[in-house]
């Protein structure tokens, strides 16, 4: 996005937002606390630079339009946190068009082009500096985890050509970029041909679509590593393994991965619906770390969720020590998340029934701090 806004205006990036003319927000919603930061940073955007033109784009601006829609169409006064902040906002941007935020934003706010030594500004955002970038290959999801939003907001999983994405590869190489993350929604589930064109019988079936795309980026770029975001455990198949020991490929491959858990108990992953259970997870985990050297490892776990009794928990405690046991110091991080109710999931609907008991607040704290004292991590 800081990309396409410097495209349109030029201008120049500054780290300190209180001297910007223009701020973009680009907002998640997954959890509870993430929209309350949402809405306290666009305060804090306003309080402190009330003159800035504020564009707020992204996965919280899809969910309050489409939780709200009805109620704006009738024409009543919406009372929600959410659109009460509305009026601070100069210009709201949803997932699907915040691709084409620069071209937007011409339209809604002009800026002199500015040159700096008579050379066109360069926008280096969070990786650009490390001469890395991310790439998106895919977009939406199908798997509907009972606690998760993420399908609502961002819709079914959709994959891009493999056309467009060696473009952009192509594109980010010539500006100076190393090192390409290969980033999506649920990139186990990329596709290389679309799920509506039917398969031509002479073609031999694609079994793991994105070793393919890997293949074809190395293939046709000079990129000098492809890394990964967020990764399932379908995707460590026997041709994916496989790239680490081909001399051709291994040395252009990042070794970590980050493979969310959610939850150690089986019972637990059930209601979750996680379409695996521990033990399969901890044999993937094991024969990553036995047939790809030097790999490394960080997980996502949500504790509270609804049901989660003590022993359940204690399940939980179980594996993480297992893990960290399998993988010493190539354990290297845990995000861990107390369980936040969203709105249209299964759980949220389920949440007070029987086995679906809400778990207190005081007790989802201490379930993260015993996770966190356990690892020794975030």
């Amino acid at each position: 996005m800081g990309e396409g806004i410097v495209k349109q205006f030029g201008g120049q990036n500054v780290d300190i937002y209180k001297k910007a003319d223009l701020v973009v927000i680009n907002t998640c919603c997954v959890t509870g606390k993430a929209e309350k930061e949402v809405r306290k940073e666009i305060r804090r955007v306003k309080r402190e630079n009330p003159e800035c033109f504020l564009a707020v784009c992204g996965c919280w601006v899809d969910r309050i339009k489409n939780l709200d829609l009805p109620v704006r169409q009738a024409g009543l006064k919406i009372k929600s946190a959410s659109w009460r902040i509305e009026s601070k906002i100069d210009l709201l941007i949803n997932n699907k068009d915040k691709k084409k935020i620069g071209e937007i934003l011409r339209k809604k706010f002009i800026i002199t082009k500015i040159r700096l030594n008579d050379t066109e500004v360069k926008y280096l955002g969070k990786y650009g500096q490390y001469k890395k970038a991310m790439v998106k290959i895919q977009e939406g999801c199908d798997n509907f985890c009972s606690y998760c939003i993420v399908p609502w907001v961002r819709g079914r999983s959709k994959s891009r050509s493999a056309d467009k994405i060696i473009k952009e590869v192509k594109e980010k190489v010539n500006e100076g970029i190393e090192e390409i993350i290969l980033t999506g929604t649920d990139i186990e589930d990329y596709k290389l041909i679309n799920k509506n064109m039917k398969r031509n019988l002479k073609t031999p079936r694609i079994k793991n679509h994105l070793v393919q795309l890997i293949k074809v980026i190395l293939k046709k770029t000079k990129v000098k590593k492809i890394s990964f975001g967020s990764m399932g455990l379908k995707i460590f198949s026997k041709e994916f393994i496989d790239l680490y020991n081909d001399d051709l490929t291994k040395n252009r491959l990042s070794a970590h991965f980050h493979i969310p858990l959610q939850s150690g108990c089986d019972k637990t992953l059930k209601r979750m619906k996680r379409r695996y259970k521990v033990s399969e997870f901890i044999k993937t985990i094991q024969k990553i770390k036995e047939l790809i050297p030097d790999s490394t490892f960080s997980t996502d776990i949500i504790v509270g969720f609804p049901g989660e009794k003590k022993r359940e928990f204690e399940r939980t405690f179980i594996t993480v020590k297992k893990l960290k046991k399998i993988l010493g110091k190539r354990f290297t991080k845990a995000h861990i998340f107390r369980f936040s109710q969203r709105d249209n999931t299964v759980a949220a609907k389920m949440l007070g029934q029987p086995g679906w008991e809400k778990v207190a607040e005081n007790k989802k704290k201490a379930r993260s701090t015993v996770i966190k004292n356990c690892l020794g991590s975030e």
